[in-house]
């Protein structure tokens, strides 16, 4: 018997509906005050189905009071989205689900410290505590090593390697103006 061939499309039909199993698999109802360590776990083993489907290392947990609300995997490679990690996946989720942009209360469970980009999500949904199984080394080591972006933040614009020029600022600015002066604005 000779193994059953598939196009790049079917494939990445393929991951996406294994992602959305993983995702509904873990927001059971019977996931109910559960501990750090059991949360920690979901995370963990997120990755690790991730990886056996064709998917990145990398799961995240959402939970309040050890509850879980949503669940997110790694889905960069599915999706052809570099912004669809774990910890991103989880809060768009979690948010939708709880019809805020606001997640205080929650506490996010990641298999690996996030990189910078997760870590600016998880701060702008006011995630209230942070828990996380592999540190930037143990990711640098596999491969995804984020430290050149933690180097680039710190430096100005111009002296980064991504070219950057200001353009247009005096036009830019209206929009800012115009939502400083907003009555009815919804801040974030």
């Amino acid at each position: 018997m000779r193994p059953v061939k598939t196009n790049n499309r079917m494939r990445q039909l393929i991951y996406i509906m294994i992602a959305m199993a993983l995702l509904s698999s873990c927001q059971q109802k019977g996931d109910k005050n559960m501990t750090s360590e059991e949360l920690m776990r979901k995370a963990i083993v997120l990755a690790e189905e991730n990886v056996d489907n064709g998917g990145g290392p990398f799961g995240a947990v959402i939970a309040r009071n050890g509850e879980i609300i949503a669940t997110g995997v790694n889905r960069v490679t599915a999706e052809h989205d570099p912004t669809a990690h774990a910890e991103v996946s989880a809060i768009r989720v979690a948010c939708k689900k709880l019809g805020t942009f606001d997640l205080s209360g929650c506490e996010i469970y990641t298999s690996c410290e996030p990189c910078p980009m997760c870590l600016g999500a998880i701060y702008w949904a006011h995630i209230d505590k942070m828990y996380y199984g592999n540190d930037k080394a143990d990711a640098k080591r596999i491969g995804f090593d984020d430290s050149f972006i933690y180097e680039e933040i710190a430096l100005s614009p111009e002296s980064r390697r991504l070219s950057s020029e200001r353009v247009l600022k005096d036009e830019a600015v209206k929009a800012f103006d115009m939502w400083m002066k907003k009555d009815d604005k919804i801040e974030y």
